[in-house]
């Protein structure tokens, strides 16, 4: 009945929001700690690109469903502003940073980086639910897929080539884009899938791995060079984070936290209590506004003059460009099964 008064490690809930709640403030206040020391100021330009994010926000959603978004986020509008400002400082000292590591050392980090962290891998695919509705499939349908399953374990058994049962039994159409295997690290893919993967030696072929999606059965795959080529841009920026994290967390243990009395009275649960309540409140009020919103495009749809023959559109509704065309099939991207 009472959440907050539960233990949670050894903690109450509510001592374990606060905990964490004073974690957040103190890295945010060592962007800016941290930034004096460096002489890192914001220029004009910076406090523009602050005011202009706000100014974007309000011209996107309106005055009153932007006042009512920082109510739901609950932000006042000086603390949202504190907080913008205090994240330009973040990104200040970001840029400081990286510039003072070694380019050389950073490409072959990197390097090591990928191929600690990412896996490749392709599988064959026997789905457990139907791909269009997402629901489970009946008990025959289930039957015929594990009965589908055992075939296939059979014929790896007796040496099959495991591409080509990919293309006769194999129901992840991302792997028609992927014939060499997905590249991946964790979080990119659903846990199972990524599991049982990184469970494998390269060139190994996975019992079946049950997953929300159905059985895997995976074969790893060694990581190239040309697969550390496309991602090396990625990888970099992952591990310029990081080496950041590391170094906010330096700068965290160094600090001096005081906090006034009034910290350890904080009643989290009535706090909370308040919050649910404008919550509640700014959410009526978004979900007002948006439709609102809707009707006023919706009558300027209706109000618009229909087409002229010679400004028809396809059937479907969309008309594209010679351009757009050529946009559209550069960023196709078939939708894995595997992916989160």
């Amino acid at each position: 009945d009472d959440f907050w008064s539960s233990d949670i490690d050894g903690k109450t809930a509510a001592q374990t929001v606060l905990d964490k709640a004073l974690d957040d403030v103190t890295e945010f206040h060592i962007y800016k700690i941290e930034a004096d020391k460096q002489g890192l100021e914001l220029t004009e330009e910076d406090q523009a690109n602050i005011d202009s994010q706000k100014q974007s926000m309000i011209d996107s959603y309106g005055e009153k469903m932007y006042e009512a978004q920082l109510k739901a986020a609950g932000f006042s509008e000086e603390t949202f502003q504190k907080l913008m400002t205090l994240s330009s400082y973040s990104q200040k000292l970001y840029q400081a940073f990286t510039e003072t590591l070694s380019e050389d050392e950073l490409n072959t980090e990197a390097k090591e980086y990928f191929n600690e962290k990412y896996l490749k891998a392709k599988h064959i695919l026997i789905p457990t639910q139907n791909s269009e509705t997402g629901e489970a499939l009946t008990e025959d349908e289930l039957a015929a897929k594990q009965a589908t399953l055992k075939e296939v374990q059979d014929k790896i058994a007796s040496g099959a080539d495991f591409d080509q049962l990919i293309k006769e039994y194999g129901e992840d159409p991302g792997m028609e884009s992927n014939p060499e295997g997905y590249v991946f690290t964790e979080g990119e893919m659903v846990q199972e899938f990524y599991d049982g993967a990184k469970a494998l030696e390269v060139g190994a072929i996975s019992e079946p791995v049950e997953s929300s999606y159905g059985y895997h059965i995976i074969k790893r795959e060694a990581l190239t060079d040309a697969d550390y080529d496309k991602y090396a841009e990625n990888v970099k920026s992952s591990l310029q984070s990081e080496k950041f994290m590391e170094k906010l967390d330096e700068y965290k243990a160094a600090a001096t936290v005081e906090k006034k009395a009034a910290f350890d009275k904080i009643d989290v649960a009535k706090v909370m209590e308040q919050y649910q309540k404008d919550y509640d409140e700014a959410s009526a009020i978004i979900e007002e506004e948006y439709a609102r919103i809707q009707e006023e495009q919706q009558a300027a749809q209706s109000a618009s003059p229909a087409p002229e023959d010679g400004d028809a559109v396809p059937e479907d509704g969309t008309a594209v460009t010679e351009e757009g065309a050529e946009a559209e099939q550069e960023t196709e991207v078939t939708e894995s099964p595997a992916a989160e």
